[in-house]
């Protein structure tokens, strides 16, 4: 089979959730210096999770949107959003992220002389970061497009996706909690303290935790944010 017939299998069998992945010795390569075999583990249930959180990407820029430049914009931006290959791709240009096109005319205008000093470079870099956010936005949705051919002009594929976007924070809320919840069982943890009034005296008890506070205070305002935007769009 060529690379290409068998790119389209795997693909196939992990989108179907054959259970087969399970079953199969997945290697990377490049991921270490040496000659033996790296195994990619649990394949099948972390393509998954990366796709939602691709999802979840998409929608934390698009409400990022609407909270600084209101429903305008964002109908503005659904509607002339054109999937460009080009928006995927980054370079890391002394510490700032600008976009692989961008670096190319750059350098092209280096060369041709329209860019002949250090205050012209700056100049770009300037326009560069506060053009970020929306490339950001953009790179969001082409990677979204690539993976899922997701359509965001429907309004019934944009509806999905922005409640796929409250199951993953939901998702990640309820595992941050649990995380942190193992920290109170762990018997390693707990025989530091005679009892567990004790160690909640010491550490504060699970349900007064900051981080967790913090984190439920995140999850309220992303849920109440999304949910604006859906019935502002749909």
């Amino acid at each position: 089979k060529t690379e290409e017939e068998i790119r389209f299998v795997g693909k196939k069998l992990l989108i179907e959730k054959d259970p087969i992945v399970n079953e199969l010795e997945v290697l990377a390569t490049g991921f270490e210096n040496s000659h033996r075999k790296v195994i990619l583990a649990k394949v099948l249930s972390c393509y998954h999770i990366f796709r939602d959180l691709l999802n979840y990407y998409a929608v934390i820029e698009l409400v990022g949107l609407h909270e600084k430049s209101g429903l305008d914009a964002v109908n503005d931006f659904l509607t002339s959003f054109d999937a460009d290959e080009e928006a995927c791709g980054w370079s890391n240009i002394g510490g700032q992220l600008i976009t692989q096109a961008a670096c190319t005319e750059f350098v092209h205008d280096i060369h041709e002389g329209r860019i002949g000093d250090w205050q012209m470079v700056h100049e770009f870099y300037s326009i560069q970061a506060a053009d970020y956010p929306m490339q950001k936005l953009t790179h969001a949705f082409c990677i979204l497009h690539r993976f899922s051919s997701h359509d965001c002009k429907n309004a019934d594929s944009l509806k999905t996706l922005l409640e796929k976007a409250l199951e993953t924070r939901n998702w990640i809320s309820d595992g941050i909690f649990e995380s942190r919840a193992k920290d109170y069982s762990n018997p390693f943890r707990r025989m530091m303290y005679s009892s567990e009034e004790e160690m909640n005296a010491v550490l504060g008890s699970l349900q007064d935790n900051g981080f967790i506070e913090e984190e439920e205070r995140a999850h309220k305002k992303f849920t109440q944010s999304v949910k604006v935007l859906m019935e502002a769009l749909i």
